[in-house]
């Protein structure tokens, strides 16, 4: 590749022998350059996904622990974070709609469409997100009645195994070990303090002799 450099001498040769230099790299590396453009927002936006990911996860995990947190430990923090749960889940909502967004962005860039098994599972995510969402409110309980529990439990833990099998899957992946054993271990933990909080109630609910 040919390298150009500051002339040392003021003169208009040797500032017009700089600019020759400069249009023969430009015309070397023109052909090039719209490609580089495209590896270049692939990249920008292929971290986008992985960004929005990584702030939802955390959200996810808030809201999927506030009630068991409040049963295992009746603490006054644990119920002050199941006083938030609403709006940690609709803040879950919205960073996993700007994940949706940087997907579709990032598909039409590589030209690619997701796969059948994507589409599916993902889809019945992203309806169940929505559905919860829209559905965090009063009105909607009263209207839903006990299947707004059993839409809100069955969301939740589905959302929650999208993420779990997405993080467990990258420890057996080339490079994405640590993450995946980071962020599949916090899944799997947040399983485990549920767990241990439904056997504490049906332990409680059992009649004692």
């Amino acid at each position: 590749v040919q390298t150009c450099a500051l002339p040392i001498s003021r003169g208009k040769k040797a500032w017009r022998k700089t600019g020759r230099c400069g249009l023969d790299w430009h015309l070397e590396w023109a052909p090039w350059q719209p490609g580089l453009r495209l590896a270049i927002r692939q990249q920008q936006w292929s971290a986008a996904t992985r960004f929005t990911a990584r702030v939802g996860f955390p959200l996810l995990i808030l809201a999927y622990l506030a009630r068991p947190l409040v049963d295992l430990t009746r603490s006054g923090w644990a119920k002050s974070l199941l006083g938030y749960r609403k709006w940690i889940g609709l803040g879950f909502a919205f960073s996993h709609t700007l994940h949706l967004g940087a997907i579709v962005v990032l598909l039409r860039i590589q030209g690619e469409l997701p796969a059948v098994a994507t589409l599916v599972f993902g889809g019945l995510a992203y309806l169940l997100l929505y559905a919860m969402a829209f559905t965090s409110n009063r009105a909607a309980m009263q209207a839903l009645g006990a299947n707004w529990k059993r839409l809100h439990r069955f969301g939740i833990h589905y959302l929650w195994f999208i993420f779990a099998q997405s993080y467990v899957g990258r420890i057996f992946e080339p490079g994405k070990m640590e993450e995946g054993v980071l962020f599949g271990g916090i899944a799997i933990l947040a399983a485990s303090v549920r767990f241990a909080a439904w056997l504490k109630q049906k332990r409680k609910r059992q009649p004692t002799s």
